[in-house]
This record gives structure tokens, C-alpha cells and sequence, in this order.
């Protein structure tokens, strides 16, 4: 927690240095032990996304360089409403989760540049495969559909041959087959060799099949959550335990890890862990036998402040005003 509070500094003080101005703001906020840095900016002057480009690298490097962070920074697509904010958390994320299958030595990722990239050569390459994989296994529906939209749209201004397109289509198909096995597979591979087929059918039957992968995989993950949550129960008086330590233990992503629990059980992660820790400490304290201390240690908290203000979060009143109602 320590470090933790370290880097929020070091981090909050860069980034509002670099950008708070007459024309910029800068926000840097803690969503699942990830570092959000919202920056609110006047675009209509000229040149200033890439003068935001540059500052973002700099802060990204200053960090890294002078504090020996070793931290990877990625960088959304620009947006013009407050409504855009979850989107473009996703797209910033979901770059800095695509550089697990590319060798990139810069601080800074911009979303952009991996649709850039793939056109300059083979528009379904191994990266792009990779991509798309990942997103099936991420349970990310919408951003597999936009990699098979960006795939045929790019055939439609290119103008490319049909012997292209019907290339493309067997190998994403078999990404698919190989991503997940699905009891149809052996129809559905017959169908892959049919000819004559347009390539709105083939879009819209890699469409369908996407939905399908992604349905399949759900199924799997409530296994899998289940599992996680048995853990949990086993080791919530841990004090290590949280979203980081969850997601390092099963060799998950946190985005995944955070995601899919509140998706199965209909509450976060954090929030989950901490109800839990005070339904054993609420039974200490109406015991009486133990110390507000002993009874915050013993639930997980090594930190008394840190248990009274998670006890008054989720309870509304302090322990000690609860022992005297108990």
C-alpha cells in the first residue's frame, strides 16, 4: 500500500505538471490498480493533440527514467464527450494488454498505432491473429467484431481480388476453430470450404461465430469464478489480497479478473472482499473478547485507520460506534 501511494504521487504530480494549463486539464484517478490519467483539453488549437502526444511521452519517460519504474503507459483515441470515458479507458487498456504478443520498448502505446501498422502488409497477419485470439479469450465481443470489421473493410477499399478475400476468411475461421472448440466444429468447418460465398456471408458467419466463441467462454469463466471465489473465502484474512494478488496467483488480467467477477456475481471484486472481511469482524465485535486492533488484523487489515474507513464505508457508522449498538 505503501508503494502504491508512492506511485499515485509521483504519477499525479508528472501528469498535472505536463498538462494543467489555461487549455488542459489533467485528472489522475485509481480503477483496479490501474493509473487513469484523464486529460480534458482544447483541440481546436493547431498542433495541440501532438503537442498532448509529446507531453504524455515525456511524462511516460521522465517516470521510468528518473524513478526507475519500468511502467508501461498506453494512450486511448481522443474523445469529445464525458460518455466517451469508458470506451476510451477500454480502447487504452486494451493496447496495453496487446503488448504481450509485440516487442515494444516505448513508454507510450497509442491505440492507432496497431490498425496502422497491419495495412502496410498482410491485413490477417500472426499479430493480428494473435489480437484476435486474445480478445475471444478476454471475452471481449465488441472489439473482436471491430478487428473482422476493420479486416473487410479494408478488402472493400483496397478493391482486393475474391481469391484474397476467400484467404482471409479460411484463416480467421480457423483462428476461431483453434481458439475454441465448439461441438459444431466439424459442420461448421464444411461450410468454411463451401464456394460461391459472398463476402458479406463471410463476415456476417465470422460475426456469428465470434458470439458463439464468446458465449462458450463465459460458460467456462463461471467455472472458473467459482473456483476463484473458493479462494477467496479460504484466504480473505490474507492482507495481501487483493485485485493484483488474485490476478498474478490464477496468472489472469486484473481488467479480465475485475470484469468477470462483477459480471458473475453482480458486485466488484474489492467491494466483495471487503463485505466479506467485515461480516467475520462484525461477529468479533459482537463476541467482545478482542481489541478493535486484533479483530482489524485478524480480518486482514493490518492498518486500524484503513479498517475503520472501510467500516464506515460499507456500514455507515465506525466499529466502535457498532460495538456500543452491539
Amino acid at each position: 500500500q505503501k508503494r502504491f501511494n508512492e506511485l499515485n504521487f509521483m504519477i499525479t504530480n508528472v501528469y498535472e505538471e505536463l498538462f494543467n494549463n489555461e487549455n488542459t486539464k489533467s485528472y489522475v484517478i485509481n480503477i483496479d490498480n490501474y493509473f487513469v490519467c484523464v486529460i480534458n483539453a482544447d483541440l481546436s488549437y493547431e498542433n495541440n493533440l501532438q503537442t498532448l502526444l509529446q507531453r504524455a511521452d515525456l511524462g511516460a519517460s521522465v517516470l521510468n527514467r528518473e524513478y526507475q519504474l519500468g511502467l508501461k503507459f498506453a494512450l486511448s483515441k481522443a474523445h469529445d464527450s464525458v460518455s466517451d470515458l469508458p470506451e476510451a479507458y477500454k480502447e487504452a487498456f486494451y493496447a496495453l494488454n496487446l503488448c504481450q504478443f509485440k516487442e515494444m520498448n516505448d513508454n507510450l502505446i497509442e491505440l492507432d498505432t496497431f490498425f496502422e501498422e497491419t495495412e502496410q502488409t498482410y491485413c490477417y497477419d500472426l499479430e493480428l491473429e494473435q489480437r484476435l485470439m486474445h480478445c475471444i479469450r478476454m471475452h471481449d465481443q465488441n472489439m473482436a467484431e471491430a478487428i473482422i470489421n476493420h479486416i473487410f473493410d479494408f478488402l472493400e477499399q483496397k478493391q482486393l481480388h475474391e481469391s484474397y478475400a476467400r484467404c482471409l476468411f479460411m484463416d480467421i475461421a480457423f483462428t476461431l476453430f483453434k481458439t475454441v472448440a465448439l461441438e459444431d466444429n466439424e459442420q461448421s468447418i464444411q461450410y468454411v470450404f463451401r464456394e460461391n460465398l459472398s463476402r458479406q456471408q463471410m463476415r456476417e458467419w465470422l460475426l456469428a461465430r465470434i458470439r458463439l466463441c464468446c458465449m462458450n467462454h463465459e460458460l467456462e469463466s463461471k467455472k472458473d469464478m467459482d473456483y476463484i471465489m473458493d479462494y477467496i473465502y479460504q484466504n480473505y484474512r490474507n492482507e495481501e489480497l487483493n485485485i493484483a494478488f488474485l490476478s498474478e496467483h490464477f496468472d489472469i488480467s486484473p481488467y479480465y479478473l475485475s470484469k468477470r467477477f462483477k459480471s458473475v456475481y453482480g458486485e466488484s471484486l474489492i467491494d466483495f472482499i471487503h463485505k466479506l472481511r467485515l461480516v467475520e469482524a462484525k461477529k468479533l465485535i459482537r463476541n467482545g473478547t478482542q481489541t478493535m486492533l486484533h479483530i482489524s488484523q485478524s480480518v486482514g487489515y493490518t492498518n486500524i485507520r484503513t479498517f475503520n474507513r472501510v467500516f464506515k464505508k460499507y456500514e455507515g457508522i465506525t466499529p466502535s460506534q457498532y460495538q456500543q449498538q452491539s
